[in-house]
């Protein structure tokens, strides 16, 4: 699995488990449990800025291995001498100045313009990365609820369809009670009218004819 496909691992089940890794042959698993192969200098603690939720540490883990494939020296050096020297230098702009002189001395001529090409690379590399992430996302999230998002778009159409059916079918028949009432209506109103004028006529007949 890459490291890249570990961040999806995260919340996406993979569909195939990885065939398990050739003997002696290094997978991301093994260079992300020991971030010291990836470079022979001290990692930097971490000093990410906080975001409006709980930054995941596995996540960071992992993107922090990403970018710790930047080739440019000065960035490892820079910030181990800042993270030796902040306990001794409270003023910010003294330590960075006393870490980029402690640096430059134990590492070589480091100056300021190579620390800040070594933080815009891995600026660069996390960037990179996080576009790639963004469409292996997309392509996960398709392929998994893509199909599913659109059979569920096409029930709810014919559900729709059958409610405008429903409703046309509920229309319908009450138009055709109504029109059976005004029958039973009109009929039982012509049928009161005969029967009281027969009933009457039986009466007189019966009442004025003799024999």
């Amino acid at each position: 699995m890459t490291v890249l496909r570990s961040l999806l691992g995260a919340f996406v089940e993979l569909d195939k488990p990885e065939a398990p890794p050739v003997e002696g042959e290094a997978t991301a698993d093994d260079s992300r449990g020991n971030p010291s192969e990836a470079s022979s200098a001290k990692a930097p603690v971490k000093r990410y800025a906080p975001t409006t939720g709980a930054v995941d540490e596995e996540y960071v883990r992992i993107l922090n291995g990403l970018v710790e494939k930047s080739t440019l020296p000065g960035y490892v050096e820079f910030m181990g001498q800042l993270d030796a020297l902040k306990e001794d230098i409270p003023d910010e702009a003294r330590l960075y100045n006393a870490a980029l002189k402690s640096a430059s001395r134990a590492h070589g001529d480091l100056n300021k313009s190579a620390v800040v090409a070594a933080v815009q690379d891995r600026i660069k590399i996390l960037e990179a990365y996080a576009t790639q992430f963004s469409d292996e996302v997309a392509a996960e999230e398709k392929k998994r609820i893509g199909g599913a998002e659109a059979n569920l778009a096409a029930v709810e159409a014919q559900i729709a369809e059958l409610q405008k059916s429903c409703e046309a079918m509920r229309s319908e028949l009450a138009s055709n009670k109504a029109r059976y009432t005004a029958k039973r209506e009109k009929f039982a109103g012509a049928h009161q009218a005969l029967s009281g004028q027969l009933a009457a006529e039986l009466e007189k007949v019966k009442t004025y004819l003799k024999g």
